[in-house]
């Protein structure tokens, strides 16, 4: 990695070489593209979320509910029958 004294002598060469009119031009341009490629990158990755949430309501609506035993039919009555 770079460090300050590096970073600095490398921005010397540049004004040195482009000027300072060309350099700060080069510097906005950077700037506008770092900004974009973060706005595609978060365009790419909503786009990546959304088939994936879709998946996931569709598994939610074939997912089996627990089982459930049926209820028992009321049991009948044993009453002694008069005869």
């Amino acid at each position: 990695m770079l460090g300050i004294p590096e970073l600095l002598m490398i921005l010397a060469v540049v004004l040195v070489v482009f000027g300072a009119g060309k350099a700060a031009d080069f510097g906005k341009s950077l700037g506008k593209g770092i900004h974009d490629f973060n706005r595609l990158k978060e365009t790419g990755e909503k786009l990546a979320r959304e088939p994936l949430k879709e998946v996931q309501n569709l598994s939610q609506l074939f997912e089996t509910p627990p089982e459930t035993t049926p209820e028992a039919p009321p049991a009948a009555e044993s009453t002694p029958k008069a005869t």
